[in-house]
């Protein structure tokens, strides 16, 4: 298969822009799974309000959830980088390896570990009463899909490092556009409401997942996923190298946890589930904020990494510039847009003024 970028000795501009971009629309689509299943299950006739603060609830665990294939994805892509610039390519296969491994085994163990603590833990992050049995039924049909979310997520990286950024972004997309399709027909066709949104966002996951694996085993990919060759140490040093993303989105989505919870009870059974169902609307923004600027860096880390390995100085301090300078603009968009066109956003998942307001 024809290399889509030399991470060596491509013009840095250029090159930053072809990762970049494709990366920067993979997260904005992938934001879309969540906020498409809120807008169609905030139009959910009579219940609506109630199932998006819900599922607002679940979407904070989620993404929590989701940060572990970041933490070894986006741990385990740069390492793997770095030796494929040095030129060392089985060690860069071993990092792949391990990596694959780690992601199969922590998907298991969370699916496992959270299954039973359902109930408690959706209580305590801010869910009511009136809103437990739509967080619950979202919850719970999502976690049955935990391995193919974090296969996708985690082994996307590992598309991206090896220079194909635009087969990454349409593992994301296809996943996405499928999620679109299924939403109304699941929800609204087949009448299954809250189900319908998380059996449709499953499913999606799972046509991304087999995308990236048919990939990644396939025989044209120069690195493929072997097996064997499992080391304790390099897991370790793959954790160490992806704990920092990890653990900025697990402080950021602890912060979200413990306002819906603040909101719940501040507000009380009048008002707590309405208060939710406004953060999570705004929660949404921020996610479309967030997500493709996180893109755009962990992109372009390969950049970075495998000149690093190729002892390249010059190129990396010339791709932390232009790196720097597109987060910079990509922020300042979405801040005019907030300013200028937040109110129509808001509409897309209620018409009611008060809520709205």
């Amino acid at each position: 298969m024809k290399l889509e970028n030399n991470l060596g000795t491509d013009p840095i501009r250029p090159l930053v822009l072809r990762i970049a971009i494709p990366s920067m629309l993979a997260q904005f689509v992938s934001v879309l799974y969540s906020i498409v299943d809120r807008i169609y299950i905030s139009n959910i006739p009579l219940v609506g309000e109630t199932a998006l603060a819900g599922v607002g609830v679940c979407g904070p665990v989620v993404t929590l959830i989701g940060a572990f294939a970041s933490l070894i994805g986006v741990g385990g892509a740069p390492l793997m980088s770095i030796r494929m610039g040095a030129g060392k390519t089985e060690e860069a296969r071993r990092i792949l390896s391990n990596s694959f491994l780690m992601l199969c085994v922590c998907s298991v163990v969370l699916m496992a570990g959270v299954f039973p603590l359902r109930q408690p833990m959706l209580m305590a992050f801010g869910a009511s009463d009136a809103t437990y049995g739509y967080a619950n039924t979202y919850f719970t049909v999502y976690l049955c899909g935990t391995v193919f979310n974090l296969l996708a997520l985690g082994l996307n990286q590992f598309i991206i490092c090896q220079g194909y950024a635009r087969k990454g972004m349409i593992s994301v997309m296809l996943g996405a556009a499928l999620n679109i399709v299924l939403d109304p027909v699941f929800i609204f066709l087949f009448d299954m409401g809250v189900a319908g949104a998380a059996v449709a966002t499953v499913l999606s996951q799972l046509a991304s997942c087999l995308y990236v694996l048919r990939f990644l085993f396939g025989k044209s990919v120069p690195i493929a996923i072997t097996f064997g060759g499992y080391d304790g140490r390099l897991m370790l040093r793959i954790l160490a190298v992806g704990m920092t993303p990890f653990l900025i989105i697990g402080v950021d989505n602890i912060m979200i946890i413990s306002m819906n919870a603040i909101l719940q009870s501040y507000g009380g059974a009048e008002l707590g589930d309405r208060l939710v169902t406004c953060a999570t609307i705004a929660q949404s923004f921020m996610l479309v904020v967030t997500m493709p600027l996180g893109g755009i860096s962990a992109g372009t880390d390969t950049i970075l990494a495998y000149n690093y390995g190729a002892r390249r100085r010059d190129r990396i301090l010339k791709a932390q510039a232009f790196i720097a300078g597109l987060c910079v603009a990509y922020v300042t968009a979405l801040f005019l847009l907030a300013r200028l066109g937040g109110a129509l956003f808001v509409r897309l998942f209620t018409t009611e003024p008060e809520l709205a307001a």
